[in-house]
């Protein structure tokens, strides 16, 4: 393999698609080995309850097994750009997490939770706590933090470390989302809500949202708007997402919601409202709510060309092809003034983003 130039390997190698693959590459020539394991090792996941072995019945931390391979091959550090910290009370190593943590400075995402169950972040010991504090706060090229079942979460955390932020199953002291400095603010440019996240709505009393450009939230939990509100002015995309099941009253709630957000002081760089139904929905016809909904977007429009409102519906259900052609009747005749121009867009949902099917209206 000689005769081939470390340039054309390096273009090569990204391009397998398996871990087995990599793993094998890695072990032909260390012309192969650094890209490899470049790619290998670029997600590290630092568990609390893992097993030692496939075949186990037993569960420990892992936190020595990563000390142990980062010791002897301290060239992997760099490479290492997302971490999965998963956390369990009683935690036995914490001085080996806190090894691993310190060197990885490279870091883009970092992940932290309980894992299986919510952990209280006071049953940690002491010194993690403090050492986790400062080691997200520093981060200084993190870039995206997602954070799910920890209860108590220092707000400085979630507002000081990541312009990117994913809460899921969290909740937030709210004497410490009072008292935020005023530098811990400002800083968020995306948010997503996933449910169990209403807590964090207390971090709208430290105006830590008022520079949101892209938020996601479950239309679902009222709560939502205490952040939808002061961002309204800088927001280029919301994403109502993981709409499970509507029923007739919330749905026209759901289109009035979405009607206020673009009548009450609209970011003039509001691109798109995107809804996502990930399962089968019978949606009634709402005469009222999409009338003014109609209405909001065409007034919006004037607003750097004007935000379109995006569909994202469940269809793969026998008969779907049929219910397609009559929502997407439904939502000519309910919103005519916007789909003259351009603004209705329905695609068919996929787990899989890449598969979505656009179809306009």
């Amino acid at each position: 393999m000689a005769f081939l130039p470390q340039e054309l390997i390096d273009i090569i190698i990204p391009q397998v698609g398996d871990i087995a693959t990599l793993k094998a590459c890695s072990l032909v020539s260390p012309m192969f080995r650094y890209p490899s394991q470049a790619i290998l090792m670029r997600s590290l996941v630092l568990s609390g309850w893992s097993k030692p072995e496939p075949s186990s019945t037993s569960y420990t931390e892992n936190y020595a097994a990563a000390r142990a391979l980062l010791t002897s091959s301290p060239h992997l550090i760099p490479f290492i750009t997302t971490v999965k910290i998963r956390l369990r009370a009683p935690l036995v190593d914490s001085e080996g997490l806190q090894w691993v943590l310190r060197r990885l400075v490279h870091l883009r995402c970092c992940s932290i939770d309980g894992y299986r169950r919510r952990v209280k972040w006071g049953l940690l010991p002491q010194d993690l706590c403090d050492f986790l504090v400062d080691f997200l706060v520093h981060q200084r090229q993190l870039e995206e933090l997602r954070v799910g079942r920890i209860l108590d979460v220092p707000a400085e955390i979630l507002v000081r470390s990541t312009p990117s932020l994913t809460a899921f199953l969290i909740s937030v002291p709210w004497r410490e989302a009072r008292d935020l400095p005023e530098e811990a603010a400002h800083r968020i440019r995306e948010l997503v809500l996933h449910p169990g996240s209403n807590a964090i709505c207390t971090l709208a009393v430290s105006s830590a949202f008022v520079n949101l450009r892209k938020l996601s939230f479950n239309p679902g939990y009222g709560r939502s708007r205490i952040v939808v509100d002061p961002a309204a002015g800088t927001l280029e995309e919301i994403h109502m997402l993981r709409i499970i099941k509507v029923y007739k009253d919330n749905y026209h709630l759901l289109l009035d919601t979405v009607s206020s957000v673009l009548t009450s002081n609209a970011s003039p760089v509001l691109e798109e409202i995107v809804l996502t139904f990930p399962t089968f929905q019978r949606l009634p016809p709402a005469s009222e709510s999409m009338r003014a909904l109609d209405d909001a977007l065409v007034d919006a429009v004037s607003f750097a060309g004007g935000p379109s409102i995006r569909w994202r519906m469940f269809f793969g259900f026998e008969g779907g092809r049929a219910y397609l052609g009559f929502f997407e009747d439904l939502l000519r005749l309910g919103l005519p003034k916007a789909d003259a121009l351009g603004r209705v867009v329905v695609e068919e949902y996929r787990a899989d983003r890449t598969e979505w099917q656009l179809r306009r209206v």
